[in-house]
């Protein structure tokens, strides 16, 4: 079989040869040097796809970061809309079994059950902080395995059942539907933070939390308050308590992993839901989210210290390697 084989030139931009930046992609930054490409005529089928990443005049179509170390634009929303997609689904998610489960009120089932055989004292508020625990100690699994595919996305559908059932629950101990709300605004506000991160391509920095998160959140705020002012009843104490509530849960999720949303790393997307799930335990059980908050970041000082220490060690063995060659 022919193999095609192409012939790199690097060409300068002071170079005499007119150059035209119309073809390239406005975010590929500013590339110090462009890359020219000549595929030679030798007849292959792999050559049709390597003609399709150039321009026609043979210049790269790739598009580089905008800065050493950086990822490039396009990347970022992509990361951006996969991260709000996902969390947007788990969401949903959790409503949907929250909703079953306050509705069949399945946890009198189980009591029933409980209370035939030994355990005869126990009481709703028992199974509801017992299915808290289970929660936060999936949260704390999901946050060690991480970085292990594919038992990480399985941990993400159990800590989201755990999830889902710990808040549908919630009526076993107060009787509020402020928790339903709650979870509603932040699904719109997730869910928009997925359309928003496709269309804003100008905004950079805490601006661009601002720009994603915003206007979902106001959609759910305001879909909240006509559905609960018009069906559901709800008193004007419990919707503005909602609507506050929701808020600040999304400022402690800026807080926590925006740098996160940010930077856009491959590696700090399971970060990110983990921050997630940590944050969706505050209304429910502040001393639960304490200790899942507490325990990731107290995670993430140990792994970020081990790591400059690798790195210092590296250096160092570079800087004796160096002087030995001397």
């Amino acid at each position: 079989m022919a193999v095609a084989f192409g012939e790199v030139a690097v060409v300068p931009h002071d170079s005499a040869e007119p150059f035209d930046r119309t073809s390239l992609d406005p975010e590929s930054g500013l590339p110090e040097m462009q890359v020219r490409f000549q595929i030679s005529e030798t007849p292959s089928t792999s050559s049709a796809w390597m003609k399709d990443a150039f321009s026609e005049g043979g210049r790269s179509l790739w598009r580089f970061p905008s800065k050493p170390g950086s990822v490039p634009e396009y990347m970022r929303r992509a990361f951006r809309v996969k991260t709000f997609s996902l969390m947007s689904l788990q969401l949903l998610v959790v409503f949907v079994e929250m909703i079953s489960i306050d509705h069949y009120q399945l946890w009198h089932n189980v009591l029933t059950e409980m209370r035939e055989g030994h355990f005869i004292d126990v009481g709703q508020e028992v199974l509801f902080y017992s299915s808290g625990f289970c929660t936060l100690i999936s949260i704390m699994v999901m946050f060690c395995v991480k970085d292990r595919y594919p038992v990480n996305y399985w941990l993400i559908a159990l800590t989201t059942l755990l999830s889902g059932s710990f808040w549908g629950m919630t009526r076993a101990v107060v009787q509020t539907t402020m928790h339903f709300q709650i979870v509603g605004i932040l699904c719109c506000s997730m869910t928009g933070g997925a359309v928003a991160s496709m269309l804003v391509k100008e905004v950079h920095g805490p601006k661009l939390l601002v720009a994603t998160l915003a206007p979902g959140w106001l959609l759910g705020a305001t879909l909240n308050v006509l559905i609960s002012r018009v069906f559901v009843q709800e008193t004007d104490r419990v919707v503005l308590g909602s609507t506050g509530l929701s808020m600040l849960l999304l400022c402690i999720l800026s807080m926590d992993a925006g740098r996160y949303l940010i930077l856009c790393k491959p590696d700090d997307f399971m970060k990110i839901v983990v921050a997630m799930n940590s944050t969706l335990m505050v209304v429910v059980s502040i001393p639960f989210f304490v200790l899942s908050f507490c325990f990731i970041h107290t995670g993430e000082a140990v792994i970020d210290e081990d790591m400059e220490n690798t790195l210092e060690v590296s250096q160092s063995m570079d800087q004796s390697t160096r002087v030995g060659q001397l």
